[in-house]
């Protein structure tokens, strides 16, 4: 029987991705968790693993699927107790603090850097994940690995490093059982975070776990990602999360130094936290190890070019990434693009829902020809300057193209004959619910807030205005025809398409645009 599962899309404008998908191609993948040196020493193994969370019975097209379709349900906010309003501050270094207060008595508290590879130049590449590989090891404060680790498992506290595009963010959950346990575990915080050792030795060592890092991933969902946005910008979002392999080795600690001389600068970290109060916050921000400024040029824009990129591996379980050119982070349109992706690829709400109430999801359902199942994403990826709008494809290689056609067929269509009011009032309130939901997860909140902090435009004092309520209400005042106007002029973008598996039935970009 034919199949078709719809992924269910989180409306949240975080820096690589609004979609559960979507950050689990730009985060899961790329994060890195401080435990114990034994527990640290298979857990690298295991966290870029894509099929290291099912069972060897499974078939491939099975594996993608629940791959793609997994969800996480554990929230780490205790229900009934509210978060406080944001308050923001910008100490005399240039460094943004924030903090939200709660009445629960665990705190997560995250440092944010504007480090990510879009920054990276030749002379860097691969740097960004070199550094998150060096979680857990050693600091110059506490001079042995094991030290450092030891006194955060003492007091409890799990920090860890989320690889994004264009941020590098570490972040640390803890109990407040004592005062002076917080003390020691910001302290511990802070020199894991800024202050690493960069011993020769170590690095060498490292090497061999980024190498594993890049078989891992090759063939997986996040290989797709990253070759997507290696054609689909000319610079800047076109760096990969990964090291090149050609530069494996070559990262050594001459390279790291200056690095974090050049971008581990105040006036480019954003120090949020949720459950601790701004006096404590300022206290972790005068922990951080940092040099002065220095007058970096100004990152050149990343420019889209829409580009093919295919990768025939053979795979029977075919992907592809299809996206043109969406708006960026905070932009007029940004609301809209969340509502139209909720629009196209949206579902009742149901974890293993048909999808065939959502216009893609009809579209490829009627594609279907074979018994592989087939699932089809939207995708909806807002950084600074740039965004993606567009899906992620997974079905049997027999389907590969008819499903293809048929998704951007449908695309054109809504395009031209446009989207009606009533169901974009019903995008928008799958949109702001899950915009609500998100608030939830104090890890994803406290990155959108950095990210948000980081690059909006600062207000008359200097400190830019966030409010804890702005994705709702822009949701809320998003209208039919600014999302029929973004359609048309989405559809004038050039598309971008990256594929992977068994190509010999997946059509080109020509083909299908």
């Amino acid at each position: 029987m034919n199949r078709l599962i719809n992924f269910r899309s989180c409306a949240r404008n975080i820096d690589d991705g609004t979609f559960f998908l979507c950050r689990r191609l730009a985060q899961t993948d790329t994060s890195m968790t401080l435990k114990s040196r034994e527990h640290q020493k298979f857990s690298r193994m295991a966290e870029v693993d894509p099929e290291a969370e099912f069972s060897p019975d499974h078939s491939p097209a099975a594996k993608a699927v629940a791959r793609a379709n997994r969800v996480h349900l554990t929230l780490s906010h205790k229900p009934g107790v509210p978060l406080g309003e944001v308050e923001v501050e910008r100490l005399v270094n240039g460094m943004l603090v924030a903090s939200v207060p709660t009445e629960f008595p665990a705190y997560h508290v995250q440092l944010a850097v504007k480090a990510g590879p879009r920054y990276e130049e030749p002379w860097s590449s691969g740097a960004s994940h070199v550094t998150r590989r060096m979680l857990g090891l050693a600091s110059k404060p506490f001079r042995f690995a094991v030290n450092q680790n030891r006194t955060l498992q003492q007091v409890g506290a799990n920090v860890e490093f989320r690889g994004l595009r264009e941020l590098n963010a570490y972040s640390m959950s803890h109990y407040k059982f004592r005062d002076e346990a917080v003390d020691i575990a910001a302290t511990a915080f802070a020199f894991a975070s800024t202050q690493p050792a960069f011993y020769p030795w170590e690095i060498k060592r490292n090497a061999e776990l980024i190498r594993s890092d890049l078989a891992h991933i090759r063939g997986s969902t996040a290989f797709l990602a990253e070759r997507f946005h290696s054609v689909a910008y000319k610079t800047g979002l076109a760096n990969s999360l990964f090291c090149p392999e050609h530069r494996v080795g070559e990262v050594n600690a001459d390279v790291l130094e200056e690095y974090f001389a050049q971008f581990y600068t105040p006036d480019r970290f954003a120090l949020v936290g949720v459950g601790l109060p701004m006096a404590t916050m300022k206290d972790l921000a005068h922990k951080l190890c940092y040099l002065e400024p220095k007058q970096l040029p100004q990152a050149p824009a990343s420019q889209w070019r829409g580009g093919e990129c295919r990768y025939d591996n053979g795979n029977p379980t075919v992907q592809m990434l299809i996206g043109v050119e969406g708006r960026p982070l905070g932009s007029a349109d940004s609301a809209a693009q969340t509502v139209l992706t909720a629009l196209l690829c949206g579902g009742p709400g149901l974890l293993w829902d048909s999808g065939r109430l959502s216009p893609i999801g009809a579209a490829a359902a009627s594609a279907v020809k074979s018994s592989a199942p087939c699932a089809v994403s939207g995708v909806n990826l807002q950084y600074s300057d740039s965004g993606v709008l567009g899906f992620h494809i997974i079905c049997g290689y027999e389907d590969a193209g008819s499903v293809a056609k048929a998704v951007a067929g449908a695309f054109r269509q809504l395009a031209r004959s446009g989207v009606a009011e009533a169901d974009v009032n019903s995008a928008k309130a799958v949109a702001g619910r899950l915009a609500a939901e998100a608030k939830l997860q104090p890890q994803d909140r406290l990155t959108e807030l950095a990210n948000r902090l980081l690059h909006s435009q600062p207000g008359p004092d200097g400190i830019p205005v966030v409010d804890d309520a702005t994705d709702e209400s822009a949701i809320a005042k998003v209208t039919a025809e600014q999302v029929n106007q973004l359609l048309k002029s989405l559809l004038k973008s050039s598309p971008a398409m990256a594929s992977m598996g068994r190509l010999d039935t997946v059509p080109f970009k020509d083909e299908l645009f």
